[in-house]
């Protein structure tokens, strides 16, 4: 062979003829039929190792499939950190590489059922875009209307409230407008007999509180004289629209039950 490379050595085949002669040695040496050189693991299609993992997996439970996945690659990865060679960072990313292709398949079989499937659509139920926000905005406030109306009928507020709790203080007028706005009772418990900001008519507090076991303050209860009845909606400061969505999740529960109620005394 030596004399081939004299030839080429001058000419711009030399470096083709180099591989050439060591392509040619690889063949002579069974390079195909042993794996004593090291690079052995190259020679696995990955077609070929897709198949062998799909075999292995397919006599697991998908929850230990999942759990051998995350096993493998944490193994790899960590062997390609400690050891960080040319062959165990090519396993790792080989394997990584795997699964990352699998998690493709995944995203695109989920936005096709999507597609499919509105009523699964997360964004069609609550919007990102900000015009679809402002559509769904208005809707909300009409629900959220219709809601603490009805609940007004049969309801009213007890607020418990200290004078000096500068949180109450901050709290009492946003409490103020969203009963003046909803038309909903409002009656203001003090627990130091003093007055605070919007009501001016208040009751002292006459050992309900303790009754109740009411520690925090602002606290609101919805109340119902005529069914004896006493909610919990809200404690420390909130907002007016926090307040809003309390009372929604009251009404979507009192719905709730009235429908099972309903449901019993038709069976």
């Amino acid at each position: 062979m030596i004399p081939i490379l004299n030839l080429l050595k001058n000419s711009s085949l030399y470096l083709f003829g180099v591989m050439l002669i060591a392509a040619s040695s690889f063949v002579e040496a069974g390079y195909y039929e042993s794996h004593a050189h090291g690079w052995h693991w190259y020679e696995s299609s990955k077609d070929d190792d897709k198949g062998k993992v799909t075999s292995e997996l397919s006599t697991m439970s998908p929850l230990e499939t999942i759990e051998n996945i995350k096993k493998e690659i944490e193994t790899k990865r960590a062997k390609a950190l400690l050891e960080p060679n040319e062959k165990n960072v090519y396993e790792y990313i080989k394997t990584q590489e795997l699964w990352t292709d699998q998690a493709e398949k995944f995203s695109k079989t989920w936005q096709w059922v999507i597609s499919k499937h509105p009523e699964l659509n997360y964004s069609l139920r609550f919007p990102t875009s900000e015009l679809a926000k402002q559509v769904k905005q208005k809707e909300n406030s009409h629900v959220i209307n219709m809601a603490i109306s009805d609940i007004a009928q049969n309801y009213g507020i007890f607020y418990f409230y200290k004078s000096n709790c500068p949180y109450c203080e901050r709290f009492s007028p946003i409490l103020r407008t969203f009963g003046d706005r909803y038309k909903i009772k409002v009656l203001a418990i003090s627990l130091d007999g003093k007055a605070t900001k919007g009501f001016n008519i208040f009751k002292s507090d006459n050992g309900i509180a303790e009754k109740w076991g009411i520690t925090q303050v602002p606290a609101i209860y919805a109340v119902s004289p005529l069914q004896d009845e006493v909610i919990p909606i809200a404690f420390g400061l909130i907002s007016g629209s926090e307040l809003e969505q309390r009372f929604l999740l009251f009404y979507e529960n009192l719905k709730g039950r009235e429908h099972a109620t309903l449901r019993t005394v038709n069976h």
